[in-house]
């Protein structure tokens, strides 16, 4: 008597577990880079950076890059006139530009706690302060312009960017610990 189990079915269930292995060994392979990454990123923070007060994440819109983001601002922040602040940009090793690297960021920024981070007028009531940030910063031949806003409790800020030399655009999140 022949075995129940058809030609088919094992082979099926043969690409099944083969799938399954593979999908296994490619989440083991991603996580272990993850902490890699983030074990590099720990040990690479130079000395002058490991007290920012700001940390945080970036991502591009043309290129696909992200990284973390360190930030000193100044505490607290000057309303209304310009200040000089530092960050470094930080590119993961799997990154394909700047691999494992480190990017300092020298800008000027400037807080405008009444003024609203939109040309426009818009509808909707954003809860507590309204306030804008802008930055302008150089690394080199790149230039690039940011524009935030800072959240109610003023220990969280979103924004956006626009970069020349390379040409691209982008966001950001960093908040205050």
């Amino acid at each position: 008597m022949g075995d129940p189990v058809s030609t088919s079915d094992r082979r099926s269930t043969f690409w099944l577990h083969g799938l399954t292995k593979w999908a296994l060994i490619l989440l083991a392979f991603a996580v272990v880079l993850l902490v890699a990454d983030y074990g590099w990123y720990r040990t690479q923070v130079p000395l002058r950076f490991t007290n920012a007060n700001w940390s945080g994440t970036w991502k591009t819109q043309q290129y696909g890059l992200k990284g973390r983001l360190l930030v000193s601002l100044p505490d607290p922040l000057p309303a209304n006139e310009d200040f000089l602040a530092e960050a470094l940009v930080y590119y993961p090793i799997y990154s394909v530009w700047k691999t494992g690297q480190f990017v300092k960021m020298e800008f000027v920024g400037n807080f405008s706690p009444d003024s609203s981070t939109s040309a426009g007028i818009s509808e909707n009531n954003i809860p507590g302060p309204r306030g804008k940030l802008k930055f302008k910063a150089t690394a080199g031949t790149q230039i690039v312009d940011y524009t935030a806003m800072m959240d109610e409790t003023g220990r969280r800020v979103i924004g956006s960017y626009v970069s020349q030399s390379p040409d691209d655009i982008g966001y950001f999140f960093i908040q205050n610990y």
